[in-house]
């Protein structure tokens, strides 16, 4: 008996050492990717075909893609998803005509279309449709004059343009009536930057001043007064990237100088320190492309890489 009880309680040993020699589990090692750093294909090309310089919304549950060129044809068409894999038709004839560089807002229970150009010059139009199919043009000559370029948000129940060239600020509250806040702002007249409301916030990212390409930050209160929140930010001066607001911080999504693009994904929680959550996204290293927040996830939707991309990204 005493003999078995021995044998019991070496091997009891045995099997504590064992377990107590497993490796520990570091609880600061996350066990799931971090935001933003994994992107998957949804679609390789989507029904909507290759196009960069286009906008996106999403309106009434669902992303909505609008216009923009291949580099031969100025589409004027209006297409919608609700998973980003499968496209619908909603018009090829919007009323408005063939454009790239313009901005679109959800407003009001509305999609507006803002402004953009084609081969033949640039528009101070302003469309709106409450079902992405019928079209009304509010204004042909809004106040901002023409413009491309340019970027459009809501913030504080208006509608506000900034940039494109012209080196001014507007605002509206029915698309048709525009008020300039904002004569010569200090970040200078730009093109092909992007802009978020953040923290009760408008934010101004990048773009060009001329031929200068610029990585500086800027935010506003009310659109008349700014502060140049950095320099200098973490990531390399560039345009034609993308911005939004997801996960409480504001992201810069791709875009170059020239057409040395890349593909890398930066994130700030307070628009001064950025942060590289990757180098190198899962889509190729791109510029002229729209970005959406859909279903809780980051969206990227065509573009350029060197050929026009008609492909469909997303991540968490």
């Amino acid at each position: 008996m005493k003999k078995s009880i021995s044998i019991a309680l070496m091997l009891l040993s045995v099997l504590l050492h064992i377990s107590g020699c497993k490796k520990a589990v570091d609880p600061t090692v996350p066990t799931t990717p971090v935001s933003g750093s994994v992107w998957t294909s949804s679609t390789n090309m989507a029904d909507f075909g290759p196009r960069l310089q286009h906008s996106a919304v999403v309106f009434n549950g669902q992303i909505y893609v609008i216009d923009g060129w291949d580099g031969s044809t100025w589409w004027h068409d209006v297409w919608r998803s609700s998973n980003g894999a499968n496209w619908t038709n909603v018009t090829s004839l919007p009323g408005f005509g063939g454009r790239a560089q313009h901005t679109s807002v959800v407003y009001n229970n509305k999609i507006w279309v803002i402004g953009g150009g084609n081969g033949t010059g640039a528009h101070s139009d302003v469309w709106s449709s409450s079902d992405g199919a019928t079209w009304t043009q509010m204004t042909t000559s809004a106040a901002f004059g023409n413009i491309y370029g340019q970027t459009s948000f809501v913030m504080n129940d208006s509608m506000w343009v900034i940039g494109g060239p012209t080196n001014t600020v507007y605002d509206s509250t029915d698309g048709v009536t525009w008020y300039s806040h904002a004569i010569a702002p200090p970040f200078g007249a730009r093109t092909n930057f992007t802009s978020v409301v953040f923290n009760d916030r408008m934010w101004v990212i990048g773009g060009t001043i001329g031929t200068t390409y610029q990585n500086d930050v800027w935010s506003s209160a009310n659109g008349s007064t700014w502060t140049q929140e950095t320099a200098d930010a973490g990531f390399s001066a560039r345009f034609y990237h993308t911005s939004l607001v997801y996960d409480n911080k504001i992201w810069v999504i791709a875009g170059g100088v020239d057409s040395n693009f890349k593909s890398d994904v930066w994130n700030s929680s307070d628009g001064i320190t950025w942060t590289l959550v990757t180098g190198a996204a899962g889509f190729s290293a791109r510029g002229y492309h729209a970005s959406v927040v859909f279903d809780n996830r980051m969206w990227v939707i065509g573009g350029y890489d060197g050929t026009v991309k008609g492909d469909v990204w997303e991540s968490q």
